[in-house]
């Protein structure tokens, strides 16, 4: 936060010539949506933080008294970091970069609107109607699933015939693996759980222990946001707005479904409003396994 906001408030006293106006809004835009995404988290994880948004004075000898505020400020709400984040996120719109299938690390628009979409499920300010607006707008930037959900996780290219055996490496739970059983989910089974012969045994036997697979090394890069996980979002949503609809809901979880190749959802099932709730629920977990989506899902 302090980076972005460091960028945010000086880059218009930047006194470079070469640097053009356009260049600084997108810039500028970039660093909201990144604050944003990080104070996301924050909120999330701990409710009330104290929200900043500038960049304090030095310290010096003379001025402790003065700055010491700017250091340990108050905690601000839920509700104003929730105000902050959409704040950011809405003017940052105006001026970040489009969508490029070439370059994936740019906080384009379609960044901002993945994160306005899940903001707007979140209680504080919950908006069905804003969450399926944004989830169709990042569909209209030009996403679409990966035909081949094996192809999102690539081998550690460093050292191909590396493996988990450290014993910290993310220990799927038996209830995670029955539920990949249960679904008969066997390609993102293997996408997502590894298993190799080990000297120890903590908790599984050491001849066949499993490990988290989505992060094939240290240098595995952390998918933040993906298209399922937006997808998946905008199900949610026709769910859980006051008039739902379960059938449209249900063509976005079997789209899901599909690429897992399983099949669609029952009849029972889709038109049943709690059965749908389960059913979402069940579709993330298995589909995001251990890309930090679980425990808010639950929350």
């Amino acid at each position: 936060v302090a980076r972005a906001n460091k960028l945010i408030c000086n880059i218009d006293l930047v006194t470079d010539n070469s640097l053009t106006t356009a260049e600084r809004a997108q810039y500028k835009a970039e660093a909201m949506i990144f604050r944003a995404m990080v104070m996301f988290d924050m909120v999330r994880l701990w409710g009330d933080f104290p929200v900043i948004t500038t960049v304090a004075d030095d310290i010096t000898s003379e001025n402790i008294e003065d700055v010491y505020e700017q250091y340990f400020p108050a905690q601000n709400t839920e509700l104003e970091a929730y105000q902050q984040i959409e704040k950011d996120l809405l003017a940052a719109i105006q001026h970040a970069p489009d969508n490029t299938a070439g370059n994936k690390t740019l906080f384009t628009k379609s960044v901002a609107r993945t994160l306005l979409a899940k903001i707007y499920a979140e209680k504080p300010l919950r908006d069905y109607s804003k969450v399926i607006r944004y989830c169709d707008e990042v569909k209209a930037d030009g996403f679409e699933l990966v035909k081949d959900f094996s192809d999102l996780f690539g081998r550690d290219l460093v050292n191909w015939n590396n493996n988990f055996t450290w014993a910290k490496w993310v220990t799927p739970s038996r209830d995670l693996i029955n539920a990949f059983k249960k679904e008969g989910d066997q390609i993102r089974f293997q996408e997502s759980v590894v298993y190799y012969d080990c000297n120890w045994s903590n908790y599984y036997p050491s001849d066949n222990y499993p490990f988290m697979y989505k992060c094939r090394s240290a240098n595995s890069s952390i998918i933040k946001y993906r298209y399922a996980d937006v997808l998946l979002l905008k199900a949610e949503a026709l769910i859980m707005q006051d008039t739902p609809d379960l059938e449209a809901a249900a063509k976005i979880i079997d789209e899901v479904r599909e690429r897992a190749g399983l099949g669609e959802l029952s009849s029972s099932v889709r038109k049943d409003r709690d059965a749908m709730i389960t059913a979402l629920l069940n579709e993330r977990r298995l589909e995001l396994a251990f890309e930090g989506q679980r425990w808010f899902d639950l929350v």
